[in-house]
């Protein structure tokens, strides 16, 4: 079996989701490290900001595409 080639039943756009929210979650927690190495008040507080801005968008756009497989899958059941 060819392991590069994703199975037929798998839908393109929830891996792209999928890689695109873990981008965005790592680059967000990258962005939330920086507040260590950041000095000034305001530098701290933007990196704050940015990094969960990012990461939430990320943790999102990987939970919402389990949310909608999962009730995809009680929606046929039914």
């Amino acid at each position: 079996m060819n392991k590069t080639n994703p199975p037929d039943n798998v839908d393109p756009m929830k891996q792209i989701n999928r890689a695109l929210g873990l981008f965005l979650l790592c680059f967000g927690l990258i962005i939330l490290m920086a507040v260590l190495f950041t000095e000034t008040t305001i530098g701290k507080i933007t990196n704050v900001i940015a990094g969960l801005i990012f990461s939430l968008i990320g943790v999102l756009m990987i939970g919402i595409r389990k949310s909608k497989a999962a009730s995809s899958a009680t929606d046929i059941g039914s």
